[in-house]
């Protein structure tokens, strides 16, 4: 599965109304370099529904804030 289908399916289970994108999206390959850090503290500021920590891999401390409640309480 690519990064872009495998994110595409995670926005449209959890808030399809706040998709967009395509295989060329900023946020492909913004996820796919986040694998790449390990034991560091992440922040993600307007992290939505946080379908980009979650491509964060877990040895690392995962934070996200938003303005949108209902996408914190999907996030968490």
């Amino acid at each position: 599965m690519t990064i872009f289908t495998r994110l595409k399916a995670k926005w449209m289970k959890y808030s399809p109304s706040s998709w967009w994108g395509d295989p060329l999206d900023v946020r492909c390959f913004l996820a796919n370099e986040l694998k790449e850090i390990h034991g560091e503290k992440v922040l993600d500021m307007g992290c939505n529904i946080g379908v980009i920590l979650s491509e964060v891999p877990s040895d690392n401390d995962r934070y996200g804030i938003d303005i949108n409640e209902e996408f914190i309480n999907i996030a968490k």
